[in-house]
């Protein structure tokens, strides 16, 4: 902390009342333009232009992946134009498409929604003036499940037509409520250019959108290249010459002495470590007095991240990447002065992001998380800006002109609202004509005059709006209808529920009070038409100009006043359109100016943390403030997953050392545009894999703490060169129960893959029911649900299984994880069951091919792992999977790959063969003999095997037990309190009566309640709970007879 900051480090740090000197690097970074720049990509507007979607041949550049740039400037330009092609190329085909045929319904790239109005607008400090329109879904032809639907979501760019996109604008979706979009008319809110805003509620539209790209996760990126030239960028000469002669951060050439105490906890001699010239030299593990948790590969990397202005370290599944980086971070933090700028650190996702600050927290709380949305309730929430700023009170920095630009702000928006007034009204008023310069004033008094004789008989029309105008119009006026959308069936969900909130939330900004109901916060004025005025056609031009110039409106032909009104309305739009337009680009340019005020708070804010955690998106975003702060270091987790401009944009004016921290053998940063991953443009390969590729100087892991051996064995053909060593830990690990000492296994099939109607996503039914039924198999072998995890590489197996799971009686109320491969990236459970899916016979493997993807489905398991999937075309078709399959062949104690799945009965051993779902059907989690188990009531189970115990069985036998106080004999079941049908009492009863509580008679029939016998187990023959689950046994009925 700075020596005048004042604060602790809890409670009272971000507290400040005392006035706070301006930092201008914020305008500076903020304001900064490529607009005259010489260089054409750099001019590039930020949002695509509808002449940029027209174009029809575009050339874009190679990336150079084994060699170094001959130029900063070949670099950023290559970089630049590979990221705006993925962006924008998707719409652009859609632009295509929708021109070719406008009548066309949607694809499954590309969404049509047509009759789009304006419907209102909306005066926002964040955005500007926004526009809420409403649209059908007619071309959809579906029911949207908009809470699992990447449609429309904020950050998306959509194209909007009145001419069949002979002409077409380009808008931004800036804000889509659930409550909005579920309701009928849809309604989301867009944001147009300043001088290309659309305000005419009379206009219906078509709107295209394209599936398959999302240009928020590239606008920041591609703004920050522009900016970036070589005195401005940082460590350029490594990354864009590949210079091999790495030297150490300045930071670090200035202290020399590195405190390393941290890292040897439990040594006796930590003054030994206190002071250690690392750049001369590094404690040796062989020393006695060096004693640390990390392992020798862990402290070699560590060196390099101490020491050297790029760090590159790779960490293959469970080596402890992040464990080491957050030893280093221990380290630096501990080395800072109160003085130094924050730490940046920037993760792939919000969840790996909100991990790697709950580890660093435990050590130093002066932490900051900025933008996105954490699902840390407690301390990471705490530490949001957000509430970072709201416990910082008022900040006063002197000379920041806050409240002058709300005034004016004000005051163009009263402007704005006046101006617009005319179109919040049914029917333009003749007074908003006039006003407008449309009609003269004897025109507008006629209006009045001649509407004065008809009031009486105008309540006729009492559907019509009560108005001189609408008078005058007579029969022209119709009332708008609302129709219902044509929809046959649901859309599949295609995005995951807090998927959806993190997007929504990293556009916003990570603001608490928009995340809930992502409604827009400002002023907003309706606009709706309940009625309209059709235009008529053919009306001749002549006639229309003639009748304009009658001074006494009531004395034009009826059959001309609709198309004169039109003709004036259109003359009003005209006028009220390009003094909106004017004001709106005033009305931008002050919110611009608000947002540098609130940045220059929060630049100081940040400045005072230690360190700022963000996600790679957000690193883009932010750029401008968290440059104000002046950082020296950056590292970035899961580094090979990120394409490598959003890395390289990381690396700012005041940037010293960069951190690269991931594996390249794990999942590729992902393009929209599938020609752009592979030769020659190879978009997906990071500024990670570049660096290895070209035999950079870089460190590998090769201690795993995950796996079990036989387990961590199938990645040997995927790790050749630096192969994994098993840590202590791992070893003699407890099997799985109910697999005997299976504990990984490729189960075989040929049974045909298949797809859904309105999806490319493939499915394989056979697989589902047959890992459904192994999954039941599990959790009556009382493995816990929660460490049960389902993979597959596509999202509609994973829908396919979800609803298999949902109706298994046994498995409705567990929760068993089911995810695709590509967002299991950093997780892992302790079993995993993995669906290939593919099987067909044209052999096309599909992601089954991509090496990266396979690591990580590979790599997930701690104690079980079984695959499912038609191992004989897998192999043939992938190098990978037939080694995979060989190392499985080949198991010495046994083959872990077949056609018949083998499970074990944990009480009598017996292995039993599963080959098909029939196979399941007689067991329930043990084998196919009798359990034949005593029961404390001294009868023999009568069910088959099954490996949970009788605490809960209820006996179905009759009651042998001795005769009632009665001298009568029960008649009920074992597990049934004893009760005599001769006397109509139970057991208790007549115990109770004996001594005198109650007498018989006095009681109703209906307030009998059985009770269980004590000492007798209570359930036997319908629900046995076995970890939160239902297992449906047998039926159960009650004395009478009755199904309970």
């Amino acid at each position: 902390m700075p020596a005048s900051s004042g604060g602790s480090q809890e409670g009272d740090q971000d507290r400040w009342t005392k006035p706070v000197a301006r930092n201008d690097l914020v305008a500076k970074y903020e304001y900064e333009t490529t607009e005259y720049a010489d260089e054409e990509w750099r001019r590039m507007p930020e949002i695509p232009t509808a002449e940029e979607l027209s174009q029809e041949d575009v050339e874009v550049p190679c990336n150079i992946i084994d060699d170094s740039y001959e130029s900063v400037e070949e670099y950023l330009s290559t970089h630049y134009e590979l990221l705006r092609e993925d962006a924008v190329a998707g719409l652009r085909d859609c632009i295509a498409q929708i021109r070719m045929d406008p009548d066309m319904d949607e694809t499954p790239h590309m969404a049509v929604y047509e009759n789009v109005m304006v419907t209102g607008i909306t005066y926002t400090q964040q955005f500007g003036v926004c526009t809420k329109i409403s649209f059908s879904l007619n071309r959809v032809g579906k029911q949207i499940r908009w809470s699992q639907s990447k449609r429309l979501i904020p950050g998306s760019i959509v194209c909007l037509s009145d001419d069949r996109f002979q002409t077409f604008r380009v808008a931004t979706v800036v804000a889509r409520p659930l409550d909005q979009v579920e309701q009928n008319p849809h309604e989301i809110d867009i944001l147009f250019k300043p001088g290309e805003i659309e305000i005419d509620s009379s206009k219906p539209m078509l709107m295209v959108e394209c599936k398959s790209s999302y240009f928020e996760a590239y606008k920041w990126v591609l703004k920050a290249l522009q900016r970036m030239r070589p005195d401005n960028f940082p460590l350029h000469r490594y990354l864009c010459f590949m210079d091999k002669d790495i030297g150490a951060p300045g930071y670090v050439e200035q202290t020399g002495m590195y405190n390393l105490s941290t890292i040897f906890p439990d040594s006796i001699n930590k003054e030994k470590f206190a002071e250690v010239p690392i750049l001369e030299e590094w404690p040796d593990l062989k020393d006695p007095d060096a004693k640390t948790s990390m392992d020798a590969t862990q402290m070699e990397a560590l060196k390099a991240i101490l020491t050297k202005e790029i760090a590159v370290v790779q960490g293959p599944p469970g080596t402890g990447k992040t464990y080491t980086s957050v030893q280093a971070l221990t380290t630096i933090l501990n080395n800072m002065t109160d003085d130094e700028p924050p730490i940046i650190v920037a993760c792939q996702t919000n969840h790996a992001l909100d991990q790697i600050l709950n580890y660093i927290y435990v050590f130093e709380s002066n932490i900051i998380r900025l933008g996105g949305r954490t699902k840390d309730k407690e301390n990471i929430l705490r530490r949001t800006l957000h509430n970072i700023r709201n416990s910082a009170g008022q900040i006063n920095i002197p000379g920041s002109n806050r409240r002058a630009i709300l005034r004016q702000l004000d005051a163009v928006k009263d402007k704005m609202r006046r101006l617009t007034r005319p179109l919040r009204e049914d029917l333009i008023s003749p007074e908003g004509l006039f006003e407008l310069g449309v009609i003269e004033k004897k025109q507008a008094e006629s209006f009045v005059k001649g509407a004065s004789g008809w009031v009486q008989a105008s309540r006729v029309y009492s559907e019509k709006p009560d108005s001189p105008i609408s008078m005058w119009l007579g029969e022209s006026i119709d009332k708008v209808e609302i129709m219902e959308d044509l929809q046959m069936g649901d859309e599949e969900a295609d995005i995951e529920y807090e998927e959806l909130k993190d997007i929504e939330a990293e556009f916003l900004g990570g603001n608490p009070g928009q995340d809930d109901d992502q409604k827009l916060y400002g002023t907003a004025d309706d606009m709706k038409n309940k009625y309209r005025v059709a235009d008529p056609v053919g009306t001749p031009p002549e006639d229309i100009h003639k009748a304009a110039q009658k001074r006494d409106v009531f004395q034009i032909p009826q059959y001309l006043r609709a198309a004169l009104y039109c003709h004036w309305r259109r003359e009003a739009m005209k006028k009220i359109d390009s003094q909106f337009k004017e004001l709106n680009l005033t009305y931008q340019r002050l919110c611009q100016e608000l947002k540098i005020t609130r940045m220059e708070k929060d630049s100081f804010l940040l400045s005072r943390a230690k360190l700022i955690g963000m996600t790679t998106t957000g690193l883009s975003k932010y750029r401008s403030l968290v440059a104000s702060t002046k950082p020296k270091i950056l590292l970035i987790e899961e580094a090979a997953e990120v394409l490598e401009a959003p890395v390289v944009v990381g690396c700012l004016p005041s940037i010293q050392q960069l951190i690269l921290v991931g594996d390249h053998k794990q999942l590729r940063g992902k393009c929209s545009v599938h020609a752009l991953d592979d030769d020659p443009y190879n978009l997906n390969i990071s500024l990670f894999e570049r660096w290895v590729l070209n035999n950079m100087p870089y460190i590998t892991l090769q201690t795993q703490r995950r796996m079990r051996p036989e387990i961590r064995e199938i990645l040997n053909p995927i790790y050749k060169e630096t192969p994994l060593q098993d840590h202590e830990s791992v070893m003699g690990r407890d099997p799985i129960m109910g697999m005997g000492n299976t504990n990984i296994f490729w189960f075989c099939h040929s049974n045909s893959e298949g797809s859904f109607e309105d999806s490319p996503s493939k499915v394989n039914v056979f697989e589902a029911e047959m890992i459904t039924k192994f999954v039941e198999y599990l959790v009556l072998n009382q493995q816990d649900p929660a460490k049960i995890t389902i993979l597959t590489f596509y999202t509609g197996q994973r829908q396919i299984l979800a609803r298999l799971l949902a109706r298994n009686v046994n498995l409705q109320y567990t929760k068993i994880q089911i995810a695709t491969v590509d967002s299991f990236q950093g997780e892992e459970n302790d079993i995993v069951i993995l669906s290939l899916v593919r099987s067909n016979l044209n052999n096309t493997i599909g992601f089954l091919s991509n090496e990266n993807r396979v690591c990580v489905a590979l790599s997930r398991a701690q104690r079980g792992f079984y695959i499912f999937g038609n191992a004989e075309m897998v192999t043939r078709k992938s190098n990978l999977w037939w080694d995979i399959g060989k190392l499985l062949q080949r198991s010495a104690a046994q083959k872990k790959i077949g056609f018949q799945l083998p499970v074990t009965c944990h009480n009598h051993k017996t292995q039993t063969l599963i080959e098909d779902v029939i196979d399941w059907n007689d067991l329930s989690g043990g084998c196919r003999q009798k359990c034949g188990a005593w029961l404390p009531c001294k009868h023999k189970c009568p069910l088959t095997c099954h490996p949970f115990d009788h605490s809960d069985f209820r006996c179905q036998e009759e009651c042998e037990r001795d005769k009632m106080r009665c001298g009568h004999r029960c008649k009920t079941r074992c597990w049934e309190e004893c009760f005599c049908e001769v006397c109509g009492m139970s057991r208790s009863e007549q115990e109770r009566d004996q001594n005198g509580y109650f007498d018989s008679d006095d009681m109703d029939d209906n307030q009998w309640t059985p009770a269980p016998k004590k000492g007798y187990a209570q359930a036997a023959t319908t629900v046995k709970a076995v970890n939160g689950i239902k297992n449906v046994v047998n039926e159960k009925r009650n004395r009478k007879g009755v199904m309970v």
